[in-house]
């Protein structure tokens, strides 16, 4: 063989040997890869079995709140009249106090004790 050659199959075994160390760590890379794609698939499960759960749990909750205020609807419900009424006498009453004090001030009443 020439020097020649001798040298250029020196550069092409080192080539070859480069292709071999990236295939190499690119092989490593793809196991590595595949071990954080199984590892994050089963967080995700575990992740997504919790996320289900706590989705069927706030429904329930939900309903039983729903249930629960109509329970106090249907409860008010009967005492709206009656604060109506309540409202409507309270709002005399302060009325005629309010009048009954100004009265008082601009002496056009006075009370005898």
């Amino acid at each position: 063989m020439s020097p020649e050659d001798t040298t250029a199959y020196d550069v092409l075994l080192e080539r070859i040997e480069t292709v071999r160390d990236d295939a190499r760590e690119i092989k490593s890379s793809v196991k590595c890869l595949d071990q954080n794609y199984r590892a994050f698939r089963e967080e995700y499960t575990r992740g997504h079995v919790q996320v289900e759960s706590s989705i069927e749990r706030a429904h329930e909750r939900i309903d039983e709140n729903e249930e629960a205020i109509g329970n106090l609807r249907k409860a008010v419900e009967p005492l709206v009249p009656t604060y109506k009424v309540l409202l409507w006498i309270g709002g005399a009453l302060g009325t005629s106090v309010l009048v009954l004090i100004w009265m008082l001030i601009t002496g056009q009443v006075q009370l005898l004790f």
